[in-house]
């Protein structure tokens, strides 16, 4: 048995990307890792004779790659 969770981490560091009625729905963007994980929980906890996978794709839904988050760590070389 495999079960798949979709976790999307869509805080991009404090940066209002979307108005106040789109943010309303992207609390549920890790809904799905999240009932994965304890789902799994739940039938390892039962000692369910199954043999069980679980892969939770996590990403973070970030607006450029050299975007900068809060506690970053940025070094520069002088020279």
């Amino acid at each position: 048995m495999t079960l798949v969770g979709k976790g999307v981490c869509f805080d991009t560091g404090g940066l209002d990307i979307k108005g106040a009625d789109g943010m309303k729905l992207m609390k549920k963007d890790m809904g799905g890792a999240a009932h994965a994980l304890a789902l799994a929980q739940t039938i390892v906890g039962a000692k369910l004779p199954v043999r069980l996978r679980v892969l939770v794709p996590a990403v973070e839904n970030a607006i450029a790659g050299n975007a900068l988050r809060p506690l970053d760590v940025i070094t520069r070389r002088r020279g």
